[in-house]
């Protein structure tokens, strides 16, 4: 409507009705349309602050994301991820701030991930928690403190498959094979390893399925070409346990 026939009040209408009922997460995505479309802060404004009177900790990290770029309001970014940290209870909420801290444009960007970290630690109980620790420290390139993170996981595994998982973190992350051999086999496939963050009705989430359908059809050709786009030769491929 506003780029091809130029009626903005039209635009104006459908973003009113979408915005009718909307959750946080909507809210935030129109907020957006009204800056992009029609250039009105002052409405974007009016919905965040609603989006933020409804918001979950889940949505923390987006409403903040939005207050920056679209009404230039870093002070409420600032305010709204601070107080999600503090209030945390869910190490899932902990762990989007860890994410989130890069991306903040904050002077205090590294201090905030350190303090986001320091809260998820608070939060584990897990070794599913400590390994996501572990790969967000990995991502930080804080490769002491991922040693320490599996080391909390070894003390609270308690079946092989826990080991197992440990393990492949010590062997990928850290290139550690005699601490991996240590705990358990390594190589377990992608379902043993990600944790499950959404189910669809009806439908079986199992992120191996796909490639134990693939691996018997693979022929040494085609694995030839697998390794070679990976950067392989064939053979370190399959010892890697790749596939």
């Amino acid at each position: 409507y506003v780029q091809i026939l130029g009626d903005r009040a039209k635009a104006r209408s459908i973003f009113e009705r979408r915005a009718l009922g909307a959750d946080p997460h909507e809210l935030v995505g129109i907020a957006s349309s009204y800056v992009e479309d029609l250039d009105d802060r002052e409405a974007a404004l009016a919905l965040l602050h609603r989006a933020e009177a409804a918001r979950s900790p889940f949505t923390a990290t987006s409403l903040a994301d939005a207050y920056r770029d679209l009404v230039g309001d870093a002070e409420s970014a600032r305010r709204i991820v601070d107080d999600t940290l503090a209030d945390a209870t869910d190490i899932r909420v902990a762990l989007s701030i860890v994410r989130f801290a890069p991306r903040s444009k904050r002077d205090d960007a590294i201090a905030l991930a350190q303090a986001a970290f320091v809260r998820t630690e608070a939060l584990a109980t897990t070794v599913n928690d400590w390994i996501e620790i572990a790969e967000h420290r990995f991502d930080h390139e804080q490769h002491d403190e991922v040693k320490r993170c599996l080391e909390r996981a070894v003390i609270v595994a308690t079946t092989d498959d826990e080991r197992g998982r440990i393990a492949n973190v010590y062997r990928y992350r850290l290139n550690d094979a005699t601490a991996a051999h240590a705990l358990g086999p390594t190589g377990l496939p992608p379902n043993q390893i990600a944790r499950v963050q959404q189910t669809l009705d009806g439908w079986i989430s199992n992120s191996a399925r796909l490639l134990d359908w693939l691996r018997p059809q693979l022929d040494r050709q085609q694995l030839d070409k697998l390794a070679a786009a990976a950067g392989f030769e064939t053979q370190l491929f399959v010892d890697k346990e790749i596939l």
